[in-house]
């Protein structure tokens, strides 16, 4: 469509953000709340899950824990509980607290870039100690400085630790995670540069998130160029995906 080429994850993902919260995966087919959501907790949701936990876990280990399982279970009658265990086992981790939240709970994920702010500290004032020091020539004292100062936002009830990116106006990229656990979280920075913008999972692991657009937030004096054009144009890519997922 118009040269923009959509994976099935992508389509995946738009059904599941259309309807993310109104009844967890596990319940009876009878007691969703109409089709639409069956649709999405039946197919849509558990992808997703499944494609989040393989991000955290990686590739190499997700990999094993399918053969696992389908050795351990094929022709048999597994249930969750029985492919959490093998999750465990193979991953080497208590993976339980994902598990509890994303099938049997119905909130959401969205974490969100909430502010960013830039500003020039004063350079301190030497003070001349001795003759030689006031002789000596002056030097250039004036070197920028910025404190800058990011705010983080959990929008909805589901925790997952997440990476995000500061990227400074001198190219400087600080790379920092959090645990998500707090509803907000503010990190500080002192840098010879201003903030250009920060991205929260800039390498799109969380395919939970229900939002995208709000994991990336731009200073207002650098909306401009290709960073404004590729801001609106991911904007329009996330609505017109959930117009299509309207009528999926």
């Amino acid at each position: 469509l118009w040269g923009i080429q959509i994976g099935d994850d992508e389509l995946q993902w738009t059904s599941y953000m259309f309807m993310p919260q109104f009844d967890p995966i596990l319940r009876p087919t009878w007691e969703y709340l109409n089709h639409r959501s069956y649709g999405v907790n039946a197919y849509h949701k558990p992808a997703m899950m499944l494609l989040t936990l393989e991000n955290y876990l990686g590739t190499e280990t997700m990999d094993q824990i399918m053969r696992t399982y389908f050795q351990r279970w094929k022709f048999k009658h597994p249930t969750s509980k029985d492919f959490i265990q093998v999750v465990n086992e193979v991953s080497g981790q208590k993976m339980d607290w994902f598990f509890e939240q994303f099938l049997y709970e119905t909130g959401y994920l969205d974490y969100a870039v909430h502010s960013i702010s830039s500003k020039r500290q004063r350079p301190i004032a030497k003070i001349a100690t001795s003759q030689d020091s006031l002789q000596a020539p002056i030097k250039d004292s004036t070197k920028a400085v910025y404190h800058s100062e990011v705010i983080l936002k959990r929008n909805g009830e589901f925790i997952l630790p997440v990476t995000f990116e500061v990227h400074f106006t001198n190219g400087n990229v600080i790379v920092e995670s959090w645990s998500g656990r707090e509803r907000w979280v503010k990190f500080e920075y002192d840098e010879p540069a201003k903030i250009d913008y920060v991205t929260i999972d800039p390498q799109k692991k969380l395919w939970l998130d229900i939002d995208f657009v709000n994991n990336t937030l731009i200073a207002k004096k650098s909306i401009k160029g290709v960073n404004f054009i590729s801001l609106k144009w991911l904007f329009w890519i996330q609505n017109l995906l959930q117009f299509f997922a309207f009528f999926s």
